[in-house]
Parts: structure tokens; C-alpha cells; sequence
């Protein structure tokens, strides 16, 4: 038997490790340059990518191919082991869109009903609300 853990969209940001990042600071008796520095960072910070959870296992029997089996998931099944569980993922969407549209298709034609989408800027793990805001997109229900 196997248990499919299912979170909402927005419940578990998981730790990722990152490189460092370095940050300009300007301080109140400075005279900004550029207005738009939050914006531009936050564009090109914009890598953002959605794909669809399938599950997360603490089983370590639970591996891709065995997701794809009981599933019949044709594609590629990523997965990534964050916070004691190994979680895995499908699919690579540059839009929400198409990632809720995929959810969608998985959740009524592969009988994964607590698929959900996640999101990704940079490799590193965020809401899918922090995603929309960085790539200027629209929530689809």
C-alpha cells in the first residue's frame, strides 16, 4: 500500500540549501539612482518553473518507477528528498497555466487526486504565490 502525502499549494516551503547572495544596501542618506532596483532583481531573479507533485514518501521502497507503474505516468518523474520526505514531481512549465491545466489532466486521467503544483526560481523551492508575483502571471483555479 502506498501513502500519497498531500499538502496544499502554498503549506510547505522545504529548506534548500543556496549559495550566497550578495545584496547592495542603501542607506536613508543616499540618493537612489535607479527606482527600479526591486523590480529588475526581482526579473531577473525570474527563472521560474512549475511542475506537479505526485507525491511524498518517508518509504524509501517509493521510488520513481514505481510512481510511474501504479500511475501510468508516461513522462519524466523527477524527485528531490527535502525535509525527511522524498518528493516527487512531473512536468516543466514555464506558465501556471499549463502546470494547473496538467494537475488537472493527472488528478482525472492517472488517478493522482492530491496532485498539486509547485514551483521553483532558480532550483530553489518557493510558493507558487511568490512564483506568480515574480512572473508577473495569473492564479487559474
Amino acid at each position: 500500500t502506498v501513502a500519497v502525502v498531500t499538502p496544499t499549494e502554498t503549506a510547505v516551503t522545504p529548506t534548500v540549501a543556496t549559495p550566497t547572495e550578495t545584496l547592495a544596501v542603501v542607506t536613508p542618506t543616499e540618493t537612489p539612482t535607479n527606482t527600479n532596483t526591486v523590480e529588475n532583481v526581482a526579473k531577473q531573479d525570474g527563472n521560474v518553473n512549475y511542475m506537479v507533485q505526485i507525491g511524498a514518501f518517508t518509504n524509501g521502497n517509493v521510488n520513481a518507477s514505481v510512481l510511474k507503474q501504479k500511475f501510468r505516468i508516461s513522462e519524466s518523474v523527477k524527485s528531490e528528498f527535502s525535509g525527511g520526505f522524498s518528493k516527487f514531481m512531473v512536468g516543466s512549465h514555464s506558465q501556471y497555466k499549463d502546470a494547473r491545466d496538467q494537475r488537472e489532466t493527472i488528478r482525472n486521467n492517472n488517478g493522482v487526486r492530491g496532485a498539486f503544483v509547485v514551483a521553483y526560481n532558480q532550483s530553489k523551492r518557493i510558493t507558487v504565490q511568490e512564483a506568480l508575483m515574480i512572473s508577473n502571471q495569473k492564479w487559474y483555479k
